[in-house]
């Protein structure tokens, strides 16, 4: 699926630079009665919220960042580029934390050519200097294609966060 959504940076969606942050992402499996089990240990449920994130995904026509394991999206108007910065081994069922690791994700599907136990560790970036040098190491004109507006949007999801 492709689109004409303009993939163009300005300094208008590219957030300007931001201190460092540390995200650390993880998935847990909670239970249907997850309020019923807080208030019996005491906890109270103060204010529950509702977010909407537009994300749409970028790449070229052949999906070359897709291929070097780098991800361009626009996220409710600011860009963001998640890409590799190691792979470690773990064990199955096992957590990794490491403090200098900004986004932390197992590979799964199709693009998991590897062991099943080998985990991706990412960085995140929205400064539009950071993603352009990205974009430029990746090569094959990448970073000049997005700062002309010349890649392609290949999906766009809608997700709300409770």
């Amino acid at each position: 699926m492709t689109s004409d959504i303009s993939a163009q940076p300005s300094s208008s969606t590219t957030s300007s630079p931001k201190p460092p942050t540390i995200e650390v992402e993880r998935k847990f499996s909670v239970p249907s009665n997850y309020k019923t089990v807080l208030a019996e240990h005491g906890f109270d449920l103060v204010k529950e919220f509702k977010e909407t994130l537009s994300d749409d995904y970028f790449d070229t026509f052949d999906y070359n960042l897709m291929q070097a394991d780098h991800w361009l999206r626009r996220r409710n108007g600011d860009w963001e580029l998640k890409y590799p910065v190691r792979k470690s081994r773990t064990m199955p069922g096992a957590s990794n934390f490491d403090l200098g690791t900004v986004f932390h994700s197992t590979k799964v599907g199709a693009l998991n050519k590897e062991d099943s136990n080998s985990t991706t560790l990412y960085h995140e970036t929205s400064n539009a200097e950071d993603i352009q040098s990205k974009l430029n190491a990746v090569g094959k004109g990448i970073g000049h294609r997005w700062k002309s507006g010349k890649l392609t949007c290949y999906a766009h999801l809608e997700t709300e966060r409770w």
